[in-house]
């Protein structure tokens, strides 16, 4: 072992967090510090898992800039620059059409060498030829020609010809130059065409490959067409790992959905076995690496039991952990549908979202329906996540107390509307091991009257605060709490302030809120503020007025336990943040990284800020 990179009491393992925490900042060096004419005294290129530790966390950027160092830097180097295409899925326009250019000079030399007739000279041997048997990830085909309204260019920089190969021409030769490469994500995009001899052949080739496969599909129920989509989903190899359907039909006259899906039915059920070949000899009888399935199907799942196209599809999800639900059928049942093929066929179900990331007025997960789909684990759920239009009330927190043993992670995004209950606050106090709540974009909002008081969980008899059951464990907490009355801040057009029943009364609660928040000791990550995507709306106004003040006069100073706190949002509240508190936080809370939020308050907040980069400049500033 080299004698530089020995860590002292251990012995050296790359998959140990010690390990990588210490040898890193050592390779670093040494990557940005060698020159091409001197070789460096800790040399990296003997240790190959370190190569690997270090090389993929480095940006593109410093990638190519230690590629220029010398040959051997460059030989080992540029393999980390190859392997993984997929970056391109979202880098510059420039970027791609560079790629495009290389990717069109192939296909030119490809083309000369079978004999073809053409103006333009291709080079003896093309520059992507060099690398392709370094390439293991193709980016997404939808991405890499996403913008260039011309494939047809880098074309006409080659050749001085403008019909050049079209864009499925150009997907097909990449497809079957690079043989070996694996595809990050595809979207089929299917309809009831008939398909030509090109389209059949880069399906045939991307189905074989792609580890995150997106169907989408909009058409009325013909008879025979899933049929059709379950031939080409059969040629999908064993190295799928994320499946997601997005089937959508609602612009269907409910009298013809229902005269379609009785005749379809009628047929399916005269035609039994021979409806589609179904049978468990064609291919393998499930995907062992498919870890994730999202069903965004509407108007595909009749109750009381799926098709045999759905059975087919759910007998081979038996590896799957993570069910998405982003869509249903408006036909009561289909939960049930949904969670009785995850009962039969899925395990090792331990993680589940429910709801879609964007506004949907014809998706709207009601309770009873929440709770159906969580019933659906037979280990119990690590992570339990919840978007826009689900509810989340009684039904749903009875279900999930059965898996309070086993929840690691809650998140919601639910709009404030949709949360004016105790549940939320009921997943504290049950989770033994509950490490997360809540999420970046829409926090848990307690709008409910009681919700003060009950996140605070006095108890009456003896003053004191009750245990919650997270309270060793949790690190991530986000959460905006209201309510809190502070006659310091006078009232303003559209803002009506919460007064005091009594004087004083809103320090007191305050002190309470801190008296909580202490018992998490294990907090590493703390917001209050404002999330980056918090809607402006009646039911949420952009900047907090009931909330903590952070102030040391308030109770600040019982958060002294927080030592483990790296990440604080205070971003869009009312504060009374000076200097003083800055200073006593990076006195109390040694592993502090990030303020969100700290200059934007007002100008106490600024002074502050100032205050933190001119003498801790390493803690980060920063604007949601």
């Amino acid at each position: 072992m080299h004698p530089v990179v020995a860590v002292e009491g251990c012995d050296v393992n790359f998959k140990c967090e010690r390990c990588v925490r210490e040898l890193f900042p050592i390779a670093l060096y040494s990557l940005r510090n060698s020159s091409s004419s001197s070789s460096s005294s800790f040399n990296m290129l003997d240790l190959p898992e370190l190569n690997d530790v270090v090389c993929l966390q480095l940006t593109r950027h410093d990638l190519a800039q230690c590629a220029r160092v010398n040959k051997k830097w460059h030989a080992v180097v540029l393999w980390y620059l190859w392997r993984d295409l997929s970056c391109l899925n979202n880098s510059s326009d420039a970027q791609r059409q560079a790629f495009m250019t290389l990717l069109c000079e192939d296909y030119l030399h490809e083309r000369q060498v079978a004999g073809e007739s053409l103006q333009a000279r291709a080079p003896t041997i093309s520059t992507l030829t060099k690398y392709i048997p370094w390439i293991q990830i193709l980016p997404d085909p939808e991405n890499l020609f996403r913008s260039l309204n011309n494939t047809r260019r880098p074309w006409e920089l080659l050749t001085g010809d403008d019909e050049g190969p079209t864009e499925r021409m150009l997907q097909f030769h990449l497809f079957d130059r690079c043989r070996s490469a694996k595809l990050s994500h595809f979207c089929l995009r299917y309809d009831h065409h008939k398909l030509d001899d090109l389209d059949r052949a880069i399906l045939e080739s991307v189905l074989s490959r792609v580890r995150h496969l997106s169907v989408q599909a909009t058409y009325h129920y013909e008879i025979g067409e899933l049929d059709k989509l379950h031939y080409l989903l059969d040629k999908c190899s064993t190295a799928l790992e994320k499946l997601t359907f997005d089937i959508d039909n609602h612009y269907v006259d409910n009298m013809i959905r229902k005269m379609i899906r009785d005749k379809y039915l009628k047929i399916q059920g005269s035609q039994g076995s021979n409806d589609g070949d179904y049978s468990d000899g064609v291919g393998p009888k499930e995907w062992p690496s498919l870890k994730e399935l999202v069903l965004g199907v509407r108007y595909g799942l009749h109750p009381p039991q799926p098709s045999k196209f759905w059975s087919w599809i759910f007998k081979r999800c038996g590896q799957v952990e993570h069910l998405a639900v982003s869509k249903m059928n408006d036909q009561r049942g289909s939960e049930a549908v949904i969670t009785e093929a995850a009962l039969a066929h899925m395990p090792n179900l331990v993680h589940i979202t429910l709801g879609h990331d964007l506004d949907d007025d014809f998706t709207f997960f009601r309770d009873n329906q929440v709770a159906t789909l969580l019933g659906g684990s037979r280990k119990g759920w690590k992570t339990v996540r919840l978007q826009n239009a689900s509810s989340f009330e009684s039904l749903s927190m009875e279900v999930l107390g059965k898996h309070s043993t086993t929840l690691e992670v809650f998140r919601t995004d639910v709009p404030d509307m949709y949360s004016r209950n105790s549940s939320l606050i009921r997943v504290l106090k049950s989770c033994p091991i509950l490490h997360t709540f809540a999420d970046s974009e829409h926090k848990a909002y307690f709008r409910h009257p009681n919700a003060l008081i009950e996140f605070i969980d006095q108890d009456p008899e003896t003053g004191l605060l009750r245990d919650w059951a997270c309270e060793p464990s949790l690190k991530v907490l986000k959460i905006r709490i209201p309510n809190i009355p502070r006659p310091d801040i006078t009232g303003e057009m559209g803002f009506r302030n919460i007064r005091e029943t009594y004087p004083g009364e809103g320090r007191e609660l305050q002190g309470l809120l801190y008296d909580r928040l202490a018992r998490l000791t294990n907090l590493e990550t703390l917001w209050l503020g404002n999330g980056p995507c918090l809607r402006r709306s009646r039911y949420s106004m952009e900047k907090q007025k009931c909330c903590l003040e952070m102030s040391l006069e308030s109770g600040l100073y019982k958060l002294t336990g927080l030592k483990k706190l790296k990440e604080l949002n205070i971003t869009a509240m009312e504060l009374r943040v000076g200097v003083k508190e800055v200073q006593w936080m990076v006195e109390h809370w040694p592993r502090l990284q990030i303020i969100y939020g700290l200059a934007e308050n007002n100008h106490a907040g600024e002074k502050a800020a100032e205050w933190l980069k001119k003498n801790f400049p390493g803690i980060r500033l920063m604007r949601l």
